[in-house]
């Protein structure tokens, strides 16, 4: 509970604070008790979210390292961008390659980094650095390979000249 202090002379008494609690999302709520455990339920969590994963458990994963506070990363602009990745995982109706997907490599990766004695080897640009292309990884996934873009010809594979097509279309996208 939060509590303030009154002095009347020379006596000090303590009174309940008129703080008013902050709600908290049930999706908020799984990411306090369960992020750091392997087995989470990553389906679960998208659904409390309404398919957008991206603008809670990005901004909570940074906090936990402290991130946002080391960068000073603007909260309204990191929304915003999780907004756009939760777009551009969903632009294609891909089964597989979507932002549930993208939520558990984020998710998996923070549990590598924070249980495994990773963390201790890396400086706090390369977590953000880790912990962003674990997030950004397969953003905007056609639900096809690369090869099936060569073989076509595909816009992308033309724009990339055949070389790691899927790899540059995430990362510039």
């Amino acid at each position: 509970a939060v509590v303030s202090t009154q002095s009347t002379g020379d006596k000090i008494t303590r009174k309940p604070s008129q703080i008013t609690p902050v709600d908290v999302s049930p999706a908020q709520l799984m990411l306090q008790s369960e992020l750091n455990n392997w087995d989470i339920d990553v389906f679960k969590y998208d659904a409390l979210t309404l398919n957008k994963p991206f603008r809670q458990l990005f901004p909570e994963v940074l906090n936990r390292y402290g991130l946002i506070k080391q960068f000073k990363i603007n909260l309204h602009h990191l929304e915003n961008f999780c907004g756009l990745v939760e777009q551009g995982y969903n632009l294609h109706g891909n089964p597989y390659h979507n932002a549930i997907h993208g939520a558990d490599v984020l998710i998996t990766t923070h549990n590598l980094i924070s249980t495994t004695g990773f963390l201790s080897w890396m400086s706090e640009i390369e977590i953000l650095a880790l912990l962003f292309s674990a997030m950004i990884h397969d953003v905007e996934h056609t639900g096809t390979n690369n090869y099936f873009h060569i073989c076509t010809s595909s816009p992308l594979s033309i724009l990339y000249n055949d070389r790691s097509v899927l790899e540059n279309h995430h990362i510039s996208t």
